[in-house]
């Protein structure tokens, strides 16, 4: 097993979605680009969000009832995990 190899919480489907997400796609260009539904698309933004509010990246989940700390964004704005959970939660609903 090769230990330099770092692991993904997200699987490489999730990561294409995701990459797309973040390059300005829409749920349509994305399911066409990637040969697969719309709901397929959505389906992957679901496991995406679920990955982001599991818990910290040792797997750990989040404290009951507790605020779970994210890094920032680069400029010092928000919760990063959480802006983008918001962005995504907003796919799913398109």
């Amino acid at each position: 097993m090769d230990t330099n190899k770092q692991e993904s919480k997200f699987t490489e489907r999730e990561q294409e979605v995701l990459e797309l997400i973040l390059e300005g796609k829409s749920n349509p260009i994305i399911a066409q680009a990637l040969y697969i539904s719309i709901n397929t698309v959505k389906k992957h933004i679901h496991n995406i969000i679920t990955k982001l509010n599991a818990g910290d990246d040792d797997g750990n989940p989040p404290p009951t009832g507790a605020a779970v700390p994210r890094k920032p964004l680069p400029n010092g704005d928000g919760n990063a995990a959480a802006e983008l959970s918001s962005l995504l939660e907003q796919r799913l609903l398109s």
